[in-house]
């Protein structure tokens, strides 16, 4: 069968998003842009950069942190043709680099400290982000 002339693939733009663990905490950021929200660091994968170099970079560019025992989480279609790739990471906490200043607010928070978050506060349930926060939540990391 020949291939259809009109036959189409759509473009697909990849990001990251990223749960970073410092031994009871998970790191919270709160951009500018969405006062009173808290989500997870996030961003997209440049050109000829693995998937792996952008959470490092991503993470060092927003918070001035490195990480350390990244693993894949999973994934979830995102707007505008975007491919979320969802991670789970540790860090020691030490900021070693400046940060970019596109969070306005970083944050360390306990389990207790996200379930006193109002829901408005959160991510969508349905969101990749929100589910990798329940499952920090419930200490019940799911395998990839």
């Amino acid at each position: 069968m020949d291939a259809d002339p009109q036959e189409a693939y759509p473009r697909i733009d990849p990001a990251i998003i990223v749960a970073v663990r410092n031994k009871d905490t998970l790191l919270m950021a709160r951009n500018a842009q969405r006062p009173g929200f808290f989500s997870l660091i996030a961003g997209y994968v440049s050109v000829e950069e693995t998937i792996e170099d952008t959470v490092a970079r991503e993470l060092m560019e927003e918070t001035g942190l490195r990480c350390h025992n990244v693993q894949y989480w999973g994934s979830q279609p995102w707007r505008n043709n975007t491919l979320m790739l969802g991670f789970f990471a540790d860090s020691d906490g030490v900021v070693v680099g400046e940060p970019d200043g596109e969070l306005e607010e970083i944050r360390w928070m306990t389990r207790h400290d996200i379930e006193a978050l109002g829901k408005e506060q959160l991510p969508n349930p349905a969101s990749i982000a929100r589910r990798m926060i329940n499952e920090w939540i419930h200490d019940q990391p799911r395998r990839p």
